[in-house]
């Protein structure tokens, strides 16, 4: 994937991200305190929703604080917690969007159907909850922050597939959130298209594009390759949890889960639920894959590789 980066220097780009995640969460402290939290669950949630990791201090997570306000603040933060830090910086700067004004609107846009579609299952469903309920968690879902409020299972067949959606897709590249992200997506379907395109008119030249920015055929091929190398470890995972004694839809979409970094899966393991009855080689083998999604596949993978020993 070509990824800008907000310093041409490492040393700079580190302080830089730095500066940004602090920033992130003093503006999420001083909003979870405006809207009624006290200091510490305040602390907590704030760090928690910055780097989109989900954890609460509450055990029925974001629902137990039984605040629409809070929810509501929760959402524009897990939101903006999935935005490019590039962006934020170029914004600061005054230097605009550049390149990622195509990926931040297809973000905001996935979100906000996700949202809408959720919301009505939601509200069309007898499930306990509100309205809000299906936006708060496709905005969690999607960002990979994992917060809970309800339980889309009990939403119909329409919510589960919409779920399964939002943790494939990801935010955006460049943020504090895990998953396949849009940008490689936006890569992949342009290289579809572009294909396509070669194959009606193989003397044709096609490029590869994001808005007006070309797309390079090594991006292309990573963000295929990604796509290979996570469907391969998202079949071992379903596998393993299958032969753990799950269903079939617990066991794909907490491989998913996993795998992307979001938490929250459906049925047995659904965001009302816990990973706690999951054997322990099921939990050997949904650690490597936390930690494989995290890192971005390649790089936990270039790791076993004899070329890496080799060179050093």
């Amino acid at each position: 994937m070509q990824e800008e980066t907000v310093a041409p220097q490492m040393r700079d780009t580190a302080r830089i991200t730095a500066l940004i995640y602090l920033t992130v969460t003093g503006i999420a402290l001083i909003a979870l305190l405006l809207v009624g939290l006290s200091p510490w669950e305040a602390v907590n949630h704030a760090m928690s929703v910055a780097s989109t990791g989900g954890f609460s201090t509450r055990t029925a997570s974001a629902g137990g604080f039984e605040s629409v306000s809070v929810e509501i603040a929760l959402t524009v933060l897990m939101l903006a917690s999935g935005v490019s830090y590039v962006i934020w910086w170029r914004l600061v700067t005054g230097r605009g969007l550049g390149i990622h004004t195509v990926e931040l609107r297809s973000y905001v846009l996935f979100v906000i159907a996700i949202g809408i579609l959720l919301a009505i299952g939601a509200r069309g469903s007898d499930a306990p909850g509100n309205v809000f309920d299906g936006i708060f968690t496709a905005a969690s879902i999607t960002t990979g922050t994992g917060f809970t409020t309800a339980d889309p299972d009990l939403w119909g067949e329409e919510a589960r597939l919409l779920v399964l959606l939002a943790t494939a897709s990801g935010a955006m590249v460049g943020s504090t959130t895990g998953g396949f992200k849009v940008r490689r997506w936006l890569t992949i379907f342009g290289g579809i298209r572009a294909e396509i395109q070669r194959q009606i008119a193989p003397q044709r030249i096609v490029v590869v594009r994001i808005g007006r920015k070309p797309i390079t055929d090594d991006a292309v091929r990573a963000a295929f390759g990604f796509m290979a190398v996570a469907f391969v470890a998202l079949v071992m995972g379903t596998a393993l949890l299958a032969g753990c004694g799950f269903d079939l839809l617990s066991a794909f979409s907490g491989s998913l889960a996993c795998l992307f970094n979001v938490g929250p899966a459906l049925g047995q393991l659904g965001g009302l639920e816990s990973y706690s009855e999951v054997p322990d080689s099921g939990l050997l083998g949904l650690s490597f894959l936390m930690l494989l999604g995290r890192l971005e596949l390649f790089t936990i993978l270039a790791l076993f590789t004899r070329g890496l020993w080799r060179a050093r």
